[in-house]
């Protein structure tokens, strides 16, 4: 077919052996009317501009008034008039059909960062064929991605300069394969579908599903898309290397990689890089002291981290140094024997100068651990501080508290850290401090 940057997929062309005025597009199914006024004649041949995408329309010819057209009962097709169409993004799943809705039809959505939950995800999307014969089976299309370079996806693929990159399985946006179900199998209805009905379809549209695609090989119609149809396809897609907090548009090009129509750019925007947070009430352990007693207190902190595999959070003294200071005079209270581990707690009393930590279900530690001031003997066990070559892990989550890349909320999670002290009748009284290092790092 011919081509031109300033033509629309449902124009059409018809030579004529002779010159002659005036030319014009007919319906050949009623064999009189002019289609459109709405057309360019050199007096040899004629381009007819269809209105509403071919609505109703069976076949086209064209008359000047002189002679028979070369392509008589023919027309001949500018450019293929599919036009991408209506979208949508999923979380992925291990399945042929994709998991909840990242976002609503045709709208942005987010995409995590590698090692981010929302890392992977799926997005349908259609396209519509607005002229009057079949996009057969077999036709084959190349899906692209670009960074968003202006306001919108549109005019972004408006710029000259954008540079688009086709889907691999190690670009930017790779596919990404899910075991249990093989590329270039056909899909079915979703009941959280797009819409199937163009922007400005004049009549009801229908899905033709086609395939899931986890390969590039696989974007192609398995099945004809006939007239006021579209073909929708299930894409597998990961976040391999994006630039974080960036906005990516997506198109479908032939398969020699020129442009078709677009009613709509699937987008996405990408997250920040994997974060942990953790946020204490303070670093400092201060313990009231008194001789012959013990007494315990709390060190509270909010953790939180979109990393997919959660996060890790370790505690130690600051050095090698795990001594309970005296803030005025600098007497100290040692912890407890380095065989008293989390898994090997004791109980501390007044008849011992020793210090220790517990977090409530962690390892061999039971109860529900409440402040004890002044008291002869703690109701609980507890363990040796660690020196920081030997950090005890005091909370390793599993999965990520922030979820909103997947439509979810951002709930941290709360910890707890208790430190009690008790001294003999030959420590002095007054507040006992030391440092503590909290280390919190992403599951990799």
């Amino acid at each position: 077919a011919s081509s031109g940057s300033a033509l629309r997929p449902y124009d059409f062309v018809v030579t004529f052996d002779a010159s002659g005025t005036p030319a014009v597009c007919l319906d050949k199914s009623t064999g009189a009317g002019v289609i459109t006024t709405n057309f360019a004649s050199n007096g040899t041949s004629v381009q007819c501009v269809t209105a509403a995408h071919w609505p109703g329309l069976v076949d086209v010819t064209a008359d000047n008034g002189v002679d028979t057209p070369t392509l008589t009962g023919a027309y001949e097709y500018l450019e293929d008039p599919a036009v991408q169409g209506n979208y949508r993004f999923y979380n992925n799943a291990d399945s042929l059909t994709p998991a909840a809705p990242r976002a609503a039809d045709n709208t942005v959505a987010p995409v995590g960062q590698p090692g981010v939950v929302g890392q992977d995800f799926r997005l349908r999307f259609g396209i519509e064929n607005h002229r009057p014969f079949d996009i057969s089976a077999g036709t084959t299309y190349v899906l692209e991605f670009t960074p968003k370079s202006v306001d919108t996806c549109a005019n972004t693929a408006a710029d000259s300069t954008t540079v688009w990159t086709a889907v691999d399985t190690a670009t930017a946006i790779s596919f990404k394969t899910n075991s249990s179900v093989i590329s270039g199998a056909a899909i079915s209805a979703f009941a959280d579908d797009p819409d199937v009905n163009p922007i400005d379809a004049s009549e009801n549209y229908e899905w033709v599903y086609q395939n899931y695609v986890s390969d590039a090989a696989d974007f192609f119609v398995n099945a004809d898309i006939a007239p006021k149809s579209a073909g929708l396809w299930d894409f597998s897609l990961t976040n391999h290397s994006a630039v974080a907090t960036t906005n990516y548009c997506f198109r479908a090009v032939r398969d020699d990689n020129t442009p078709m129509e677009y009613n709509r750019y699937p987008e996405i925007i990408t997250s920040e890089s994997v974060y942990v947070n953790l946020s204490l009430t303070s670093p400092d352990v201060s313990i009231d002291v008194t001789p012959a007693k013990m007494s315990s207190a709390p060190n509270a902190a909010s953790i939180s981290t979109n990393g997919q595999l959660g996060m890790n959070i370790k505690m130690s003294s600051t050095t090698a140094d795990t001594n309970l200071v005296r803030t005025s005079g600098g007497q100290t209270i040692p912890t407890l024997s380095a065989t008293n581990t989390s898994t090997n707690p004791i109980i501390i009393s007044g008849t011992t100068a020793a210090w220790g930590w517990r977090v409530d279900g962690l390892d061999s530690f039971t109860g529900v651990t409440t402040q004890e001031t002044y008291t002869s003997s703690s109701v609980f066990t507890w363990a040796a501080i660690p020196a920081l070559s030997q950090a005890k892990t005091i909370r390793n989550l599993t999965t990520a508290t922030d979820q909103t890349t997947i439509g979810g909320t951002n709930t941290p999670e709360s910890l707890t850290v208790w430190y009690a002290a008790s001294a003999t009748v030959s420590e002095l009284a007054g507040a006992y401090k030391q440092v503590i290092i909290y280390t919190a790092l992403p599951n990799i």
